[in-house]
């Protein structure tokens, strides 16, 4: 029985990474927000600081929950919630 919930737990990782990448991808800010703000009239050199900016303040949010959670004794409520609040906003 356990390997059936290794098995599962696989796939629906898989399944949720495949999901989250695709829907990263219609939302990408390449494809979004650069154009917009073209569109918007701003100057070129902050369309230029998209991608920097993009990848540079990826991990703020990861940091500042993870100071919250690290005294916490159960993670993976906060994980369903986090994911599922992901999930329906990428549908």
């Amino acid at each position: 029985m356990n390997d059936r919930r290794w098995d599962r737990n696989f796939l629906l990782g898989v399944v949720n990474g495949v999901f989250v990448t695709a829907g990263d991808a219609f939302f990408h800010g390449s494809l979004v927000l650069a154009p917009f703000l073209a569109e918007l009239g701003t100057s070129p050199v902050v369309i230029g600081l998209i991608p920097a900016m993009r990848v540079a303040l990826y991990f703020l949010p990861q940091l500042v929950v993870a100071n919250r959670l690290s005294h916490e004794a159960h993670k993976l409520p906060y994980y369903r919630i986090t994911s599922t609040t992901r999930n329906l906003a990428f549908l």
